[in-house]
């Protein structure tokens, strides 16, 4: 298996307790030596199986000590979990060494690097391995398969999306901290044969594996990039200074019945592509962790800050963001997973309006034009389908 991730990535919300997993599926390459992908080779393989990394000749050196041990923490603890010794055996810059006869990859990076990793790995990938995307935005199967077709067309691969593994990764004495645990994790394939084929070891990283209808359920199911854009938008347009201090004090009735409108927008477009999208508030408690929460605005207060330190970078920290530090992220979550939603509004005349205020609002403090750099049907190779066309193709 390879695991693929850069150091700057987004940082990930889930993993299993290392204790539940077992790792059988022959040897873990690691893309990348950042610690998110250092993080996702150690609780994949367990911390048993040896670990061999590829590191990109211009990325090699950037951690120039690996860490000998990862400790494992649940959200918010401070007291050691689980703690063991990394396995990490071969560091190499040569993909081919790395990848080797790997019967799957899993990448855990953003859908903007998925275009760069298919020209990367296309050229050792074999037919029927399987590519398991980490933490993906919606439909970011169908992008990362339109992107290897371009390269090679007659290269079939089974693409699986999954959820994150964990909050954050980050290296501190050598040691590999890893905190955030989830007891869920949502997984689709692009089709549902593919869903089937990757189970086997997908279900290696969570008892509670929840396999989804079409990416679409699946996508528009990971609830926390969806809201994360609004919670940050009134952040940024509420802050005194240059930097956020507490990111829940952002949290009020009119922050909620916006997250309140985007959620029954969203349902009625999951209805269009024949999907079943549970409500904002049963999905935070169920996949984040939204404890003791017993409505929605009580939900939104306890993942506040676990929404932020899932985007920001190991060297940041989440006690006292800077302000263009969240008007980054913002981006990065309007580009990635709104502008897409709001294109298959109108694709199905499905309106979303204050979906698309967001994208508007958040163009407007960043100064970019969101929508023409967001992800887009074109992205996933659906240019010119209907949205008939593209609910059976996603159902099939």
């Amino acid at each position: 298996m390879v695991v693929s991730a850069q150091s700057q990535s987004t940082t990930y919300s889930a993993f299993q307790s290392i204790a539940q997993l077992n790792f059988q599926t022959g040897q873990l390459c690691i893309i990348g030596d950042g610690a998110i992908s250092l993080a996702a080779g150690c609780i994949l393989s367990g911390g048993t199986q040896e670990l061999r990394i590829w590191a990109p000749k211009q990325k090699s050196g950037q951690n120039k000590q690996l860490p000998t041990e990862f400790e494992v923490r649940a959200r918010g603890a401070h007291s050691v979990g689980i703690r063991q010794k990394t396995s990490f055996s071969v560091t190499s810059d040569d993909c081919k060494t790395a990848m080797g006869s790997a019967e799957a990859i899993v990448i855990a990076s953003p859908a903007t690097e998925y275009g760069v990793l298919a020209k990367t790995l296309a050229p050792f990938l074999k037919i029927g391995q399987t590519i398991y995307l980490v933490n993906a935005p919606v439909a970011g199967g169908l992008e990362f398969s339109n992107r290897i077709k371009a390269i090679n067309e007659d290269l079939q691969l089974n693409v699986i999306e999954l959820g994150g593994l964990f909050d954050q990764a980050r290296i501190v004495d050598n040691v590999l901290l890893i905190t955030g645990q989830r007891d869920k994790i949502s997984m689709c394939g692009n089709s549902r044969n593919e869903t089937r084929r990757g189970l086997e070891i997908a279900n290696n990283l969570s008892r509670e594996l929840v396999p989804c209808s079409n990416v679409f359920e699946r996508g528009f199911s990971e609830v926390e990039r969806l809201i994360r854009p609004a919670l940050l938008l009134f952040a940024v347009l509420g802050a005194r200074g240059r930097e956020l201090d507490c990111i829940s004090n952002s949290i009020n009735p009119a922050l909620t019945s916006v997250v309140a409108s985007m959620e029954t927008e969203l349902q009625t477009l999951a209805r269009a592509f024949k999907c079943i999208v549970h409500n904002f508030f049963d999905t935070l408690n169920d996949f984040s962790g939204a404890e003791d929460a017993d409505c929605l605005d009580q939900a939104l207060i306890s993942v506040a800050r676990s929404l932020l330190v899932q985007s920001l970078s190991p060297q940041t920290s989440s006690d006292s963001i800077p302000v263009d530090v969240a008007i980054d992220i913002l981006k990065r979550d309007v580009c990635e997973t709104l502008v897409l939603i709001s294109e298959l509004g109108r694709l199905s005349r499905t309106p979303v309006p204050v979906i698309n205020s967001v994208i508007q609002l958040a163009s407007t403090v960043s100064k970019t034009d969101l929508e023409k750099q967001g992800r887009s049907l074109s992205d996933l190779g659906l240019l010119g389908f209907d949205f008939h066309e593209i609910g059976e193709l996603i159902n099939a």
